[in-house]
């Protein structure tokens, strides 16, 4: 019975993936392959060796983390969620269960993430266990995405042939596990990868819309403005409306600071708190 439900479910698949867009069928293959292998090890990690013993992990996750919303579904579902729930998606799960509040180093990570999490668990309830499945159908769906945009951007620059192994090295280099957490970097790497394609095919209202997202998930979202501009001076047209439009990139990353101003006082506070995280702007060299 069992199989003959799962061969039900995989009828189901086989078509919407042979009808899908050439991008989207080229990211379909790594991005089930390489997530379901990443979630495999953690929950076979989990099962095996449980909760980290001594040192830095566990101290981090005696003083942050919140079993009410990591550990939030109790039996099966937690021992599939929750292996990846951890560091850094402990401060987004907390920022989309409630706000910033008053903690001070919340206001380091970008609401853009959190808020599209807040939203999606929203529609399933509002539960911490709703908000915790939808922190992985949020970081998931932007992952396929990404790669979905990312073929069609390298088929563009480098030819088709390239592309598919593009998609085959991101997905299988060591950090990419943080694109199937729940984390804001697959979110951010849709933003980067949809303003750089937005821009190389003429598309600047969504170059700049693409810009703004990233600049509203992560600090560094701002740079992408100067080889966007780049990108805009080298066309042969170069009209001041398709530039105009890049200004959403600083207007979402301002939209924070004025939020941040309103609740409190201090517009910067996300650059200030910097220094709890033990970082400090260096320069490039």
């Amino acid at each position: 019975m069992a199989y003959q439900a799962n061969s039900r479910v995989l009828a189901g698949v086989r078509p919407f993936v042979t009808r899908a867009p050439e991008a989207l069928r080229a990211a379909w293959a790594p991005f089930w392959a390489t997530r379901a292998g990443i979630a495999l090890v953690a929950v076979l990690a989990a099962l095996s060796f449980g909760p980290a013993q001594g040192g830095l992990a566990e101290r981090n996750a005696a003083a942050f983390d919140e079993p009410a919303l990591t550990h939030p579904l109790g039996g099966a579902g937690d021992v599939v969620l929750s292996p990846l729930a951890r560091w850094d998606a402990v401060w987004y799960l907390r920022i989309a269960d409630s706000g910033y509040g008053e903690a001070p180093a919340r206001v380091a990570f970008f609401p853009l993430y959190p808020l599209l999490v807040r939203a999606a668990g929203e529609l399933g309830g509002g539960s911490p266990g709703a908000r915790l499945i939808a922190a992985y159908l949020v970081s998931l769906a932007a992952f396929l995405g990404a790669l979905a945009l990312l073929f069609r951007l390298t088929s563009l620059e480098l030819g088709r042939r390239l592309a598919a192994p593009t998609l085959l090295l991101l997905a299988v280099f060591p950090a990419s596990l943080y694109f199937g957490a729940p984390y804001s970097e697959s979110l951010f790497l849709l933003a980067s990868v949809g303003a750089f394609y937005a821009a190389r095919t003429g598309s600047w209202a969504w170059a700049g819309a693409a810009a703004g997202a990233a600049s509203a998930t992560r600090s560094a979202g701002i740079l992408l403005l100067l080889p966007v501009a780049m990108l805009w001076w080298a066309q042969h047209d170069r009209r001041l409306r398709d530039l105009a439009w890049l200004a959403l990139a600083p207007a979402c990353l301002g939209a924070y600071a004025l939020h941040l101003a309103f609740v409190q006082g201090d517009p910067f506070a996300f650059l200030d708190v910097q220094e709890a995280w033990y970082r400090d702007f260096a320069g490039p060299l």
